[in-house]
């Protein structure tokens, strides 16, 4: 039997959803049956070579000066660039191949796949990546930069609200 092992680029990517999966669980983002099937998209994941291969981490920092936010610029760029296939309203055909759970219509949604919007569309130090969106309109260099920049924020306040949980925790437990 031949039993052929996916990539390493495969194996980052469906560990990054996966560890984004268990912090959505931990933030009570993710009920039972929306976690089912992200469990079973990430199953899928891991099969065949057929799947699009991601740009690079574009590691981006987040500005302290006039950070972007979801309100001053992520939901305008998603409304521009993304849900048009990309939207949580939208199955089969009308998500223009668009994966399930790719869902960029809510902040929630866009976090889940950060890692993937930043490989896919974002742009920064180490890259730029224009691998999304496939349709016209298309975002300019300076606004995958932008997008690069939010979602290093995003992340930044992700971990800063891990940590305040992780204190409060440690707090109730004295």
């Amino acid at each position: 039997m031949n039993l052929q092992l996916p990539d390493r680029a495969r194996v980052r990517q469906v560990a990054a959803v996966a560890l984004r999966v268990l912090r959505a669980i931990n933030g009570g983002m993710l009920n039972a049956s929306k976690l089912v099937l992200v469990l079973m998209t990430l199953a899928a994941a891991c099969g065949g070579d057929d799947a699009p291969v991601a740009g690079v981490a574009t590691e981006s920092v987040c500005p302290t000066v006039s950070p972007p936010t979801y309100d001053s610029f992520g939901k305008q760029f998603m409304t521009a660039y993304c849900v048009k296939c990309h939207s949580s309203e939208k199955v089969g055909a009308a998500r223009n191949g668009a994966p399930e759970f790719h869902d960029f219509d809510t902040l929630e949604g866009i976090l889940l796949v950060a890692e993937h919007v930043d490989e896919y569309a974002a742009a920064g130090p180490a890259g730029v990546n224009t691998l999304m969106p496939k349709i016209n309109p298309k975002p300019s260099e300076a606004e995958r930069r932008k997008l690069g920049e939010w979602l290093a924020c995003e992340a930044l306040t992700a971990n800063q609200d891990a940590g305040n949980d992780a204190g409060q925790d440690t707090d109730a437990g004295q």
